[in-house]
């Protein structure tokens, strides 16, 4: 009989997790770590944490304190057996109300560098199974006995136990953790003290979907897509964003811009097409109370100098602006001069004249009619704006302080 030579291609039908843009967006707006995450750099997995059935020690997570405990989730260690003496191995950034089994759970997403020691471990234990369950480190102010609703420190109900009501039904106590102030970390521990707690790699469901230029299939628009838009035209120092795509990140209605009446075509010429018609522009509340005219804004020729003069009560104030590069301010760049600030009367016949301040000034170009000014000095320490206005046919700036 031949000897027969055959050979066998086989390939692991297991893929690699696919992390999202949006998770990655996730991460960089809510943790803000030093150096921006990539989807490259990073595993994201999932733990079905608490539920609102009672757990082993008698305590329950009741649903109205889930959103409460959603929002102290986010940003908090994992750990290993609520061990404290080992720095945290990842870090939740997202958590989310969801039904399982017929419970209602929080799922919260966590995230760790694929290059850290140990790192491919932690990924193929909790893949397999042997990193199953997880736990939750926090603190609480009332315990709320499900029988009477008091402290159940103080009344004489007891966790498991059966009572009977007034109205001859009965009921087994247990305690509710209510108003609950922080969470101090999660872990994967050996067992839960919630059943059912369990880890997984199901994100899809909150996946970001094909998008096309930052908008998605639901029609949402996410904050970095109009953030990277602005900076690509040089105008993110002209425009605020605010509104629900500030507060979640991303929004499924308008774009909210605030910003200068003059800059507003500019800022709708710098966004994708698809986002303009839900732009809407507010303008920015002046926070700056006026004080006086100025009678004069001298810049001199070589462009270090600058001399502004306005009237205070009955003297004439002239801040000598040092170091000012017109350059940089027509380029809306904000810089750090000197100045002092001199007071000279207006009577032609008191020629006295003092130095009332020096420091530090920072400034701004906000717009064509707009210089924004921080004084760093003994007395000139707040914040002031230049504003140029036109009055009865001749152009003056007036001097605003900001409102304390």
């Amino acid at each position: 009989m031949e000897n027969l030579l055959g050979k066998i291609e086989a390939v692991l039908s297991e893929k690699e997790i696919q992390v999202s843009d949006e998770l990655v967006f996730l991460i960089n707006t809510r943790i803000k770590p030093p150096l921006r995450v990539k989807k490259e750099d990073i595993n994201i997995r999932a733990m079905y944490l608490v539920s609102d059935e009672v757990n082993s020690f008698g305590g329950c997570f009741p649903l109205s304190e889930h959103p409460i405990l959603a929002e102290l989730l986010v940003d908090s260690p994992v750990l290993i057996g609520h061990s404290r003496e080992k720095l945290p191995i990842a870090r939740n950034f997202k958590a989310d109300l969801v039904k399982k089994d017929g419970a209602n759970w929080i799922k919260v997403y966590f995230y760790w560098l694929k290059n850290t020691p140990e790192a491919n471990s932690l990924k193929d234990n909790i893949d397999h199974g042997i990193y199953k369950e997880c736990s939750i480190g926090f603190s609480f102010e009332f315990p709320e006995c499900s029988v009477c609703g008091q402290d159940m420190r103080k009344c004489p109900h007891i966790p498991f136990r059966t009572y009977e009501k007034e109205s001859g039904e009965k009921v087994r106590a247990y305690y509710n953790y209510r108003n609950i102030i922080r969470v101090y970390e999660t872990s994967l521990v050996y067992r839960g003290a919630v059943f059912g707690t369990s880890i997984t790699n199901e994100l899809e469901l909150f996946q970001k979907h094909e998008c096309a230029d930052g908008i998605c299939k639901y029609k949402r628009i996410y904050k970095e897509s109009i953030l990277e838009s602005l900076k690509k035209a040089g105008l993110e120092k002209e425009a605020d964003l605010s509104g629900e795509i500030m507060k979640e990140g991303y929004t499924e209605d308008k774009i909210r811009i605030t910003c200068e009446k003059n800059s507003e075509q500019k800022i709708l010429g710098s966004l994708p097409g698809v986002f303009r018609d839900r732009v809407i522009f507010t303008r920015k509340k002046t926070r700056f109370i006026p004080t006086s005219f100025i009678l004069q804004n001298q810049i001199r020729d070589d462009a270090k100098d600058c001399l502004i003069s306005f009237e205070n009560g009955k003297n004439l104030s002239v801040l000598h602006l040092y170091r000012f590069d017109l350059d940089l301010l027509d380029k809306g760049k904000r810089f750090l001069c000197d100045f002092s600030e001199k007071v000279e009367s207006v009577n032609p016949l008191d020629d006295r004249a003092r130095t009332l301040d020096r420091g530090k000034c920072k400034m701004q170009k906000e717009s064509e009619s707009i210089i924004r000014l921080e004084f760093e000095g003994e007395i000139l320490k707040a914040g002031f704006l230049l504003r140029k206005i036109h009055l009865k046919g001749r152009e003056r700036w007036l001097f605003y302080k900001r409102k304390e």
